[in-house]
């Protein structure tokens, strides 16, 4: 009896595991995982989901993304809580409104299914379809987008070199242009600078001859006085003349210091901007349009976008310039003394007579 209770009671056991086992073998793990989507070159999104308990959705939605320079965003992160009814899934995004517009729009609510690792997901007629993915692979995901963003501000810093050469090489051959014809002028001003002097040098001995003997003869002062007065006030002009061209000359010197520093630099950044344009091209949205303007600007070696011919015009000059600049000091200096002792005799003859 007890052989036939104890049997009994084994076989109801082993029945009971059996049909464990089986309704184990059925049952339907719950989610966990990454979901990815990567459908934007430059930004990626992916959806962290965990089941617990089942049927009830939890995790993250996290939008990472860079920046029309290539620079990479802050990580945009929003809470997501939902529900799966395999394959049905519904997700709500908690977060700021502004935010996920950019991601679905104004809703926050996801309606979609999970079939086979893809999880689509739709609000009105937008659809976005994310894969599951690894974390290894995620991460290498967020290496290729940082490698696009390197791509993007290559291209962006290859187009503002570009740019900056062309609006300085225009700017500098302006400039140049602007210093030759001023160059120019004071070459012709030296014979200009020699007459000042020697036309006063003329007034003040005329002045002098007037009035010496004017003095001399006992005429009142008042009479002749105007050339004398005019003489005296002169000084001011005389002072000024020189000043002026001791300034001529500082400035003469500063502006030639810039404009060779500014070609150096050209010359310098010519070929630094083609390198980085020859670097970009692969990245850029026409290629082909990149590759040809490489070609063009390639060709313009070694001046680039300067004006040969300008620079050689202004080396040529500056030697020039800075020898009429010379002769005119030389022609002050002199005239200035010279002028002086005439004032001093018209002086001393004025004074004489008061």
């Amino acid at each position: 009896m007890k052989l036939r209770m104890c049997s009994r009671f084994l076989s109801i056991a082993v029945t009971i595991c059996l049909a464990m086992v089986g309704n184990s073998g059925h049952a339907q793990s719950m989610l966990t995982g990454l979901f990815v989507n990567h459908d934007n070159p430059v930004e990626v999104d992916m959806l962290h989901l965990v089941e617990s308990p089942p049927g009830h959705l939890s995790g993250s939605l996290v939008i990472s993304s860079i920046n029309n320079d290539g620079s990479r965003k802050k990580d945009a992160v929003y809470d997501v809580t939902g529900t799966i009814t395999r394959p049905n899934v519904s997700l709500q995004l908690e977060g700021g409104i502004v935010g996920l517009a950019e991601f679905f729009g104004a809703s926050t609510n996801l309606i979609g299914s999970l079939r086979g690792g893809t999880l689509t997901l739709s609000v009105g007629n937008q659809t976005e379809v994310f894969h599951e993915t690894s974390q290894k692979q995620y991460d290498a995901v967020l290496v290729g987008l940082d490698e696009t963003g390197h791509h993007i501000a290559m291209v962006r810093q290859a187009v503002v070199a570009v740019q900056e050469a062309q609006t300085n090489d225009q700017k500098l051959n302006a400039d140049l242009a602007k210093y030759m014809a001023w160059g120019q002028e004071r070459i012709y001003h030296v014979r200009g600078v020699r007459n000042w002097y020697a036309d006063r040098a003329t007034r003040y001995t005329n002045c002098l001859r007037t009035i010496r003997p004017l003095a001399a003869q006992g005429v009142p002062s008042w009479r002749w006085q105007t050339c004398a007065l005019a003489v005296e006030n002169d000084k001011y002009y005389r002072d000024q003349e020189t000043q002026s061209l001791l300034e001529l000359q500082g400035e003469n010197r500063e502006a030639i210091a810039g404009l060779d520093a500014r070609i150096n630099a050209a010359q310098h950044q010519f070929p630094t901007m083609l390198d980085k344009l020859k670097a970009a091209c692969p990245y850029a949205k026409d290629v082909g349009a990149c590759e040809k303007k490489l070609q063009k600007l390639t060709s313009l070696t070694p001046d680039g976008l300067l004006d040969g011919h300008m620079i050689a015009g202004y080396r040529s000059i500056v030697p020039q310039v800075d020898a009429a600049i010379n002769t005119d000091l030389q022609t002050a200096t002199t005239g200035q003394s010279n002028l002086d002792n005439l004032a001093n005799e018209v002086e001393k003859v004025y004074r004489s007579a008061r």
